[in-house]
């Protein structure tokens, strides 16, 4: 990038989209997690799904710039960036989305993996006789 009078500049602002991507990935991850996972389901299950995604999704942005702008994989790169969308992921759960309720009503209308493995966590089945 060069400045107005042709020079080079001193500082430059550029945001990458694939980190505009992972970045907005991050956010919503919480949220698949709990769509395809039942509310009840073992909060390690949800953990490690919440994992992998993370990591799968740096990995394949990682990729997508390594082929867009023509550079070798960094794979380095592409793990750090599964840590920071994971933190990312477990601060938007407990930060925006448990505490509007978002996450529970996500939860609702998913699917049920993980049904058999939740936990009773001291709630007895209502008999009625």
């Amino acid at each position: 990038m060069q400045s107005i009078d042709g020079g080079a500049g001193i500082v430059v602002f550029d945001v990458p989209m694939w980190l505009v991507i992972q970045l907005i990935a991050g956010a919503l991850l919480p949220l698949v997690v709990g769509f395809i996972t039942h509310k009840l389901a073992d909060p390690g299950l949800k953990a490690t799904l919440l994992i992998g995604l993370s990591t799968v999704t740096s990995l394949l942005t990682e990729l997508a710039d390594a082929l867009q702008t023509g550079v070798t994989y960094n794979l380095g790169s592409a793990l750090i960036f599964a840590l920071i969308t994971f933190l990312t992921a477990v601060g938007t759960l407990h930060g925006f989305y448990m505490p509007h309720g978002m996450d529970e009503a996500v939860a609702a209308k998913g699917f049920s993996i993980g049904q058999q493995d939740a936990p009773r966590r001291g709630r007895r089945p209502i008999l009625k006789g």
